[in-house]
């Protein structure tokens, strides 16, 4: 007759099973939790990338509206966005532009901050801020000066897949026929 033993605990056979269901469960949790990182890692990226086109562009638009003047400049560059800012401020002025530089995919801000009797000339620009990076076109923004609407549309690229972020701006702050830029 076969006794019946009280002990807790196991056998080989059952360590042996138990050994084998970890060998094979354990390497799936690892391809999950590798996979589960690659795309959230991805995420991150995109998140960033449309929260850094939103801040440009809250940035000019901040600009915009603190503006005194805007400008509508045509046929300069296609570089440019469209437009220059005027800011008259403690009896200095100074002109802010937006341009994008193809070579280094970025936007920067181009500012000149002088007295207010000296003239104004594009190649005075002093001031050089990037305002954003990994931008793939800044094609169709523009400011109507008859609308008085500022377009702003960017394209960004991340993983070689395109974001693009568009803002429209109302201003009533163009030059009277009188004044001087």
């Amino acid at each position: 007759m076969l006794e019946v033993r009280d002990e807790k605990a196991f056998t080989v056979f059952e360590l042996v099973i138990g050994l084998c269901i970890l060998a094979i469960i354990f390497p799936i949790f690892i391809r999950i939790c590798k996979i589960s990182n690659l795309y959230t890692n991805e995420i991150v990226a995109k998140n960033s990338a449309h929260m850094e086109m939103e801040n440009a562009l809250e940035y000019i638009g901040d600009e915009i509206n603190r503006a005194n003047y805007i400008v509508e400049i045509k046929g300069l560059e296609a570089s440019n966005l469209g437009f220059v800012l005027k800011t008259i401020k403690d009896k200095k002025r100074a002109y802010i532009t937006y341009e994008f530089n193809k070579k280094t995919r970025e936007i920067r801000r181009q500012a000149d901050l002088d007295e207010i009797e000296s003239p104004f000339h594009f190649n005075n620009l002093k001031g050089d801020n990037i305002v954003l990076r990994n931008v793939k076109s800044i094609e169709g923004s523009n400011f109507n000066e008859k609308l008085g609407l500022v377009t702003l549309v960017i394209e960004g690229e991340i993983d070689k897949k395109t974001i693009r972020k568009t803002r429209v701006i109302k201003v009533e702050k163009g030059l009277k026929d009188d004044e001087e830029f």
